[in-house]
């Protein structure tokens, strides 16, 4: 049988999540920690050529960086480079001579040169150049459940011309099952007869499986990360493959300074950035969305539930196997531009100028409910609640009000029982949502989301954000009512970027043509005239 090569790069694909800064403490103790462990290579970070914005020493992890340390005895060091840093206008081995000495001079083994198939052609030579100077190298090609079979069997050739050490794939999107791993091996194997490496991705839970499966049917190099640390979802885990592989290897291992790096350092970091694997990643792998999608919202609190879920939905109708910020805030805005939907029912003929009281989610609704159940007894507003939301049976709500189609699937039963008409634009939402709300009074005022848009029309409206609040303010000004008396308005924590959100929207509505006169009557945060429900 081959040997098996286990290589580490927690630093590097770690490094995703805190601009590879990490302390030197930390990368003292995981240096001894690989070695005792039974790691072979240690690939210690990036060596990136350019740089945009902060990024800290592992992106760039040069030879005065790694001689800092005390190095381990068995364990050899290694760093990556995206194949794209040689894409460019200038002549690869160019880029190539200025980040690397002579492996003599170097405390470097291995180099890897992750690529997309289209940035092949820019490598080979690098590849060549790098072999010429004493350096082991691997070519880690990226996204490879995506390529075709001769797409596949075409980078086998490409190695095989290049003379690397190595041919990693790279499950990218954490799609791949173990019956595709070995696909993947036998059409390398039709071309490529050197060494196979894996880097697995644990969007399902699958990566060390992968990595196992990959090893019983050909490949010889796995890679893995402490506690799977690596960009989205995260790798294989460096804890388990190091178990697999000691038993697999016959050999000793020592884990207990690994077991001490993970509860002294990375125990805390993941609690702080939430590396692996969750539905979302899960979701994500299923429907070949780039897991980057799902570490931006997961880092945003402005992302609910229902809006993570909305973005996958609409992510998987796109080809979103690369990242592009401009889908993520589509996708929250789930009526995106596309959606022109002007509706059918018109408040105004409803209402008949009289006062709104709107009822959103805060806790001092609660506090204040009696008091604003003796004020509806004797005014008589229209109460219009957001969502499902406000609820007591002491408060009398005449109509709910929702927005967002993931969310209102959600609460559909809720809307069932509570028997009180709905008023939703659910004429440009999409079957599913429409079906779901069979046998709910469904009065349909349209929406459309404009980004820094506030107008609205007699059965509809535009809208910077398809948010409940934004879109009753909306129903509140078509109806011509005289005041909007606001309760339950509390806003969110200290420095929570919904706060902001909210503060525009009632901003922009104040300011725009379809503005109506706001009283919040419970304690606020936002920038809205502030009263009492007690003195009214």
């Amino acid at each position: 049988t081959m040997s098996i090569t286990h290589l580490d790069c927690t630093l590097r694909d770690g490094g995703y999540y805190n601009d590879w800064d990490f302390s030197y403490d930390l990368v003292q103790a995981y240096l001894r920690s690989m070695d005792s462990c039974g790691v072979d290579f240690i690939e210690l970070g990036l060596r990136s050529a350019t740089s945009s914005g902060y990024k800290g020493p592992y992106a760039f992890t040069t030879d005065s960086l790694i001689n800092r340390f005390n190095l381990p005895e068995r364990s050899k060091i290694g760093v990556m480079v995206n194949g794209v840093d040689f894409a460019g206008t200038e002549d690869g081995v160019s880029v190539a001579r200025r980040l690397f000495a002579p492996a003599s001079e170097s405390p470097v083994a291995l180099v890897r040169l992750a690529c997309h198939f289209k940035e092949l052609e820019a490598v080979g030579p690098v590849c060549q150049w790098l072999k010429e100077r004493g350096y082991l190298v691997g070519l880690n090609l990226m996204q490879i459940a995506q390529r075709s079979a001769s797409e596949r069997e075409e980078v086998g050739r490409f190695a095989t011309r290049a003379g690397v050490d190595a041919l990693y794939f790279a499950d990218s999107l954490g799609s791949l099952d173990s019956s595709d791993v070995v696909q993947i091996i036998q059409q390398f194997r039709q071309t490529w007869y050197g060494d196979i490496g894996i880097h697995a991705h644990d969007n399902m839970g699958r990566a060390v499986t992968n990595s196992l499966s990959a090893l019983e049917h050909g490949a010889c190099w796995v890679d893995s990360t402490v506690t799977g640390m690596g960009r989205g979802p995260g790798n294989a885990q460096t804890e388990y493959m190091a178990i697999e592989l000691s038993e697999r290897r016959e050999r000793e291992v020592d884990l207990v300074p690994l077991l001490e790096l993970i509860d002294d350092y990375f125990r805390v970091m993941k609690q702080d950035y939430g590396w692996g694997e969750n539905p979302y990643y899960y979701l994500s792998a299923k429907y070949d969305v780039h897991p980057t999608y799902i570490q931006k919202m997961l880092a945003d609190r402005r992302f609910t539930v229902t809006d993570k879920l909305s973005v996958v939905d609409h992510l998987k109708n796109l080809d979103a196997q690369s990242f592009n910020a401009e889908n993520l805030l589509a996708g929250r805005n789930l009526q995106s531009e596309d959606r022109d939907h002007r509706g059918t029912w018109s408040p105004a003929s409803e209402f008949n100028n009289r006062e709104l009281l709107i009822l959103a989610a805060g806790p001092s609704l609660r506090v204040h409910a009696d008091a604003i159940a003796s004020y509806i007894a004797r005014e008589k507003p229209i109460v219009i609640a957001l969502n499902t939301h406000s609820v007591f049976d002491s408060l009398q709500v005449d109509y709910h009000v929702a927005a967002h189609p993931v969310r209102l699937m959600a609460d559909s039963d809720r809307y069932r029982q509570l028997g009180k008409p709905l008023i939703s634009p659910i004429g440009g939402m999409n079957q599913h949502a429409q079906n779901a709300l069979t046998g709910v009074d469904i009065l349909d005022f349209g929406m459309r989301v404009r980004h820094g848009v506030f107008t609205v029309e007699e059965t509809g409206a535009t809208l910077p954000a398809p948010f409940g609040m934004c879109y009753a303010l909306a129903i509140a000004s078509s109806s011509r009512c005289p005041r909007v008396l606001l309760a339950g308005i509390d806003g969110y924590g200290a420095g929570d970027p919904r706060n902001t959100e909210m503060n525009d929207v009632f901003e922009m509505f104040q300011s725009s043509q379809a503005s109506v006169p706001l009283l919040a009557v419970t304690k606020s945060i936002y920038d809205v005239p502030a009263g009492t429900i007690h003195a009214m």
